[in-house]
């Protein structure tokens, strides 16, 4: 199995890693460092990227890759309640980082559209605020094509999923050529990155 560090509890008795050994899908587990116990806090039919916790561990944060975006969830680290949180819908949310008052989270976010960019998100409110814009102003974004996933099934019966962009230009009446680009290894994925190459296909 794959085994990520994910760092350490404030009083260090607690530490924090991902591994899919004995699962399918990379969770995040904690490790009690005098018992030698270990335990899964949260496991999913995704693979967990990344968790961090707040300043003072009143919060826990958890991306989970779904269909190649990185969906974030917020927990109260005392409960595990999960908390409400306004979804970047066409966004893949790239790192996380809480202000010391643990009132605001930084986010980076990129898209097939965009570059990454900054956000920031005020605990309690209902949206967040775009700090930066790094596409070049002489780009149009409506000129850029949005991906989106699609499924098709191999040979053998197996479901195959896929991140797809679909010319502007291409319909029934209007083929155009395709190129299928395949990503490194086995249990890597393809993920919604801005690829200006795609784009200029």
């Amino acid at each position: 199995g794959q085994y990520r560090t994910s760092g350490f509890n404030m009083e260090g008795t607690h530490f924090y890693y991902l591994s899919d050994a004995g699962r399918e899908f990379m969770a995040l587990v904690e490790y009690e460092i005098e018992s030698g116990t270990s335990n899964t806090i949260y496991e999913s039919d995704w693979d967990v990227m990344y968790s961090l916790l707040s300043e003072q561990e009143t919060f826990r944060v958890i991306a989970v890759n779904e269909d190649g975006k990185n969906k974030l969830l917020i927990f109260d680290n005392a409960t595990n309640t999960e908390i409400p949180f306004p979804e970047i819908s066409d966004g893949d949310i790239k790192s996380v980082l809480f202000s010391d008052s643990e009132k605001l989270m930084r986010l980076m976010v990129g898209s097939s559209r965009t570059p990454e960019n900054m956000y920031l998100y005020e605990f309690g409110e209902s949206d967040y605020k775009k700090l930066t814009e790094t596409l070049n102003p002489e780009i149009n974004p409506d000129d850029l094509v949005s991906s989106e996933v699609i499924r098709y099934t191999s040979f053998d019966g197996l479901e195959i999923p896929a991140i797809y962009y679909k010319p502007k230009t291409a319909s029934p009446d209007n083929p155009v050529p395709a190129l299928v680009w395949v990503h490194g290894v086995p249990g890597d994925n393809h993920v919604w990155d801005f690829h200006l190459l795609f784009n200029i296909l």
